[in-house]
């Protein structure tokens, strides 16, 4: 119940056509990404094939909202387990410190907010790939020597805006390892990058894809 509301919701807030979101989800399976998606939706990805299965053949008939056909006595058990969840965010509020509204925002708050790039799903038929493969990321990456110093080894993942013109023109860190320095030589390598682009119906599109680089010393590094 709590993946098919998520579902209602995507299609609702993002206007994508419930086979064209199928689809995606189709898509990314099979670009062997599971990994990467399994970060936000760990449960989804680890289910039965059967209720994957079931969970498509529900997207492909769906004429009405999950709250429509849910119960009451489940309309009950959500709305106790809202409560419960309000509660445990509250005391994680007192607990890390109140929030003070009192004071106005300082002049650079919304100028960052403006500047954040909005990062939304955008249909294709085929994703874009780097001219040259992977490789040619790797080609550009340079380990910080603070993080080869300290040992670090981890894999940074970059959403990343590639146009219809195969330029990666907006990047941004979907998991990453703050003050280390790989985050920045991630986007770094990717940037330079030059790819060919999404298709849609036979058309280059501007799309955004999620892009993980690995950071891994060699044993001598070691």
């Amino acid at each position: 119940y709590r993946e098919q509301l998520c579902d209602d919701f995507a299609l609702k807030h993002t206007g994508v056509a419930p086979r064209d979101y199928g689809n995606l989800l189709l898509d990314q399976l099979s670009q062997g990404k599971l990994p990467l998606l399994a970060i936000h939706t760990p449960t989804y990805f680890f289910e039965t094939n059967r209720n994957l299965v079931h969970r498509l053949q529900q997207l492909m008939k769906r004429k009405e909202g999950m709250m429509n056909i849910i119960t009451s006595p489940q309309k009950v058990l959500l709305a106790g387990l809202t409560v419960v969840l309000l509660f445990i965010t509250s005391q994680c509020q007192v607990k890390n410190g109140p929030v003070s509204l009192s004071k106005a925002p300082t002049a650079a708050a919304p100028a960052e907010a403006d500047t954040k790039p909005v990062i939304r799903f955008i249909p294709y038929d085929e994703p874009p790939r780097p001219i040259g493969g992977y490789a040619a990321i790797y080609q550009n990456l340079v380990y910080p020597e603070e993080a080869k110093a300290a040992g670090i080894e981890d894999t940074v993942i970059v959403q990343s805006f590639v146009n219809n013109e195969g330029i990666v023109t907006e990047t941004v860190i979907l998991k990453g390892l703050p003050n280390t320095g790989l985050d920045e030589a991630a986007m770094a390598a990717i940037r330079p990058v030059t790819w060919e682009p999404a298709r849609h119906k036979d058309k280059p599109v501007g799309v955004w894809i999620s892009i993980p680089v690995n950071f891994k010393l060699s044993e001598d590094e070691k």
